[in-house]
């Protein structure tokens, strides 16, 4: 990450703002039981959650398929020379790495979700 830290650190430090978002909305959540009336209400602070999860496994799955597929940067006498952060992310290999990763999480959460409802949780 010494070198390709200083091409892809872009979506790194977006990621930061993805998990922060994601886990206030979390924390508020999980200490707000006693204080709404109407519990589909207090549901509804899911739902900056799983944006910001949903956010937070874009970004890494960028820099993921930065790692397979590195592109956007030259290597000129052993120095970083003409770095495009932009053509870094958005490489080949992003979108399919970036809809497995997205897709197969909602999935596993419906998944999740089914199978507590069929219990007696």
């Amino acid at each position: 990450m010494e070198l390709a830290g200083n091409v892809i650190v872009l979506p790194l430090f977006m990621e930061t703002f993805a998990f922060f978002f994601e886990a206030i909305f979390l924390g508020i959540y999980l200490y707000t039981w006693d204080r709404f009336d109407n519990p589909r209400k207090h549901l509804l602070l899911l739902v900056p959650v799983a944006i910001g999860a949903s956010f937070s496994a874009v970004f890494i799955s960028i820099v993921n398929a930065f790692m397979n597929a590195p592109q956007g940067f030259d290597i000129i006498n052993g120095q970083l020379a003409n770095v495009n952060p932009l053509v870094a992310m958005f490489n080949p290999a992003m979108p399919i790495k970036v809809a497995h990763v997205v897709a197969t999480a909602f999935m596993t959460a419906a998944f999740v979700l089914h199978r507590l409802q069929l219990s007696d949780y």
